[in-house]
């Protein structure tokens, strides 16, 4: 089993990060280990000040490091991408990260190439639909929308149908669109 550590984004923890979850399940069935307390965070939003982001990746660490994961499999969604990209920016290593919409954000430059020796992969999934990633990619003021994490392993763009958070509903599409391989590496 490869453990599999879930961060939620901005205002999120709900019931499909779950283990015990329809998703958690299938987690489990596609050989992953899911901790049956999963991590988690204010989920404040953030607009320009980083600081929830750098506390949660802190805590991040901590928590890793009490569960003994050294470089587990990460799925983010959203700005959970921010917290794992300050954490391996810290020194905390990660297998395979898979990103589900994170907005890119230019102001997050120098943290995404910090991170990126920390972790074994990153494939970034977008679509052009998902205003929410548009918001957030835009918010600091600064930069345009491409919906690409440019130092990402992988960007790998999923049909719009899927708007911001979809994906977790639809357990056919993880296994159409390789997903779990993704993590797998």
């Amino acid at each position: 089993m490869i453990p599999l550590v879930v961060v939620a984004g901005t205002w999120g923890f709900h019931d499909f990060w779950q283990p015990q979850s329809a998703w958690g399940r299938r987690a489990t069935e596609r050989g992953f280990l899911l901790n049956h307390d999963p991590f988690r965070w204010s989920g404040d939003l953030v607009v320009r000040d980083h600081q929830p982001w750098q506390i949660a990746a802190s805590s991040l660490t901590w928590y890793l490091a009490a569960k003994h994961l050294a470089a587990p499999a990460v799925l983010v969604h959203s700005h959970g991408i921010q917290i794992v990209t300050y954490a391996a920016s810290y020194g905390q290593r990660f297998g395979h990260v898979l990103d589900i919409e994170g907005p890119p954000r230019s102001d997050m430059e120098e943290v995404y190439v910090a991170a990126l020796p920390n972790m074994l992969s990153w494939t970034h999934l977008w679509n052009s639909g998902d205003s929410i990633l548009i918001a957030g990619e835009v918010g600091e003021g600064a930069g345009e929308v491409t919906y690409l994490m440019k130092h990402a392993t992988t960007n790998l763009e999923i049909p719009s149908k899927f708007g911001h958070s979809g994906l977790f509903g639809d357990l056919k599409a993880w296994d159409s669109l390789d997903l779990w391989s993704r993590l797998r590496g």
